[in-house]
């Protein structure tokens, strides 16, 4: 699969839009199968491959595990915080206290501007497996065994659902966030508290959040009702919580290796507190 990806990447734009297309002379076909080291053996299997108008995405596999973006929302996984004007940014929580280990990070290859379009050759290549663009250790400074770097998710077995398709970085995908604690019930309001720095001056406010996911790619009636959800727009504001079927909790790896079970009623302050890398929270066994 390694090679496969590779060939790819050399070959094709991009790695969850094209990869899984296959041929004579395209033997790729990455993307439409889940490893199964993504697959967890409590969940149902999702045999349903994606296949979206909305997401623009076609016969994409599914698995169970996903990276910890950040403890509030897309917009604040983003290194540096979104491009200016961006919807949701006047009223984020302050960047280094809600961003996660595995954020998400502009790069491009050297000597080349940006551009956005397919199929220019430029855009082709394995920089774009995005090798030593990850976060370094010292940029954990809640300490590695604190910090959330995987955990779980399910999803629908659907086709328009795109909760769980590994090879796409789409909140909801192959990622979670804090902003609701572990298997958020669709109906239900949590409260929290609400980080913002304006004007350079540190305010903490109460806050309600709902326990819906908020995602594109979202299936709006699927059969278990804690998995409705809210269609996002792709404006930075989507969120999804982890999800198990793992009676009173949900599985995580944290950044030092270590794994443990986080029980549904953990305070979600302390959820967010876990998820984010940098917050300067005091989190200590009692909490959990």
């Amino acid at each position: 699969m390694w090679d496969r990806v590779v060939a790819c990447m050399e070959s094709q734009w991009n790695a969850c839009d094209d990869c899984e297309h296959c041929s004579d002379s395209q033997p790729f076909c990455v993307g439409s199968v889940a490893p199964n080291y993504l697959l967890c053996p409590s969940a149902p299997l999702m045999t349903v491959l994606h296949n979206s108008q909305l997401t623009k995405l076609e016969n994409l596999g599914k698995g169970n595990y996903a990276a910890a973006y950040s403890s509030w929302k897309y917009a604040q996984s983003i290194e540096g915080g979104p491009p200016s004007g961006a919807n949701g940014v006047n009223n984020a929580p302050e960047w280094s206290r809600s961003i996660g280990i595995l954020s998400i990070v502009q790069f491009k290859r050297r000597g080349y501007d940006l551009i956005s379009s397919e199929d220019q050759t430029e855009d082709k290549g394995t920089w774009k497996l995005g090798s030593r663009e990850g976060a370094s250790v010292r940029k954990v400074r809640d300490g590695l065994s604190k910090t959330i770097m995987i955990s779980e998710l399910i999803g629908e077995n659907t086709r328009a659902d795109i909760r769980g398709v590994w090879t796409s970085g789409a909140v909801g995908a192959s990622s979670i966030t804090g902003y609701n604690p572990p298997n958020a019930k669709y109906d239900a309001e949590y409260d929290t508290y609400f980080y913002d720095r304006r004007g350079g001056i540190d305010n903490t406010t109460r806050q309600t959040v709902v326990g819906k996911d908020r995602i594109s790619g979202c299936e709006k009636r699927p059969s278990n009702p804690d998995l409705r959800c809210q269609s996002g727009s792709q404006d930075g504001n989507e969120y999804a919580a982890a999800r198990s079927k793992h009676p009173g909790g949900v599985v995580a790896a944290n950044g030092d290796a270590s794994a443990r079970f986080y029980p549904n009623e953990i305070d979600l302050p302390v959820w967010q507190a876990l998820i984010s890398r940098a917050g300067s929270e005091n989190v200590d066994d009692a909490d959990i």
